[in-house]
C-alpha cells in the first residue's frame, strides 16, 4: 500500500494544524484568485477570472496580441500556479 502525503498548512501565530488550517488556506487562495488581474497595454486591468452567480470560477478569454511578452509570461505563471494548487487539493481529496 502507497503511503500519501497530505498537503497541510499551519498559520504563523495560530495553534493548530490539519485538515482546518488546510481547508482555510484553500478558501484564501479561491479568493485571491477572483482578485487577480494583469494590466492591459491601454491602462484597463483585465481581471484573469470570471466569478459566476453561483460562484464557480473560470479562466476569463483574452485576446494575446493586447498583451506584452513579459504580461503573456505573468497569465501563464498564474495560471499554472492556480492549475498546481488545484491538482494537489484534487489529490489530497480536499
Amino acid at each position: 500500500m502507497e503511503k500519501r502525503a497530505f498537503l497541510e498548512f499551519e498559520f504563523e501565530g495560530e495553534e493548530g494544524t490539519g485538515l482546518g488550517p488546510t481547508l482555510e488556506f484553500y478558501d484564501n487562495i479561491s479568493e485571491e484568485f477572483k482578485n487577480w488581474f494583469t494590466d492591459m497595454k491601454n491602462g484597463n486591468k483585465f481581471h484573469m477570472w470570471k466569478s459566476t452567480n453561483d460562484n464557480l470560477l473560470f479562466p476569463n478569454p483574452m485576446c494575446v496580441q493586447t498583451l506584452e511578452k513579459d504580461q503573456i509570461q505573468q497569465v501563464y505563471e498564474i495560471f499554472r500556479l492556480c492549475g498546481t494548487i488545484m491538482a494537489k487539493a484534487i489529490v489530497d481529496d480536499r
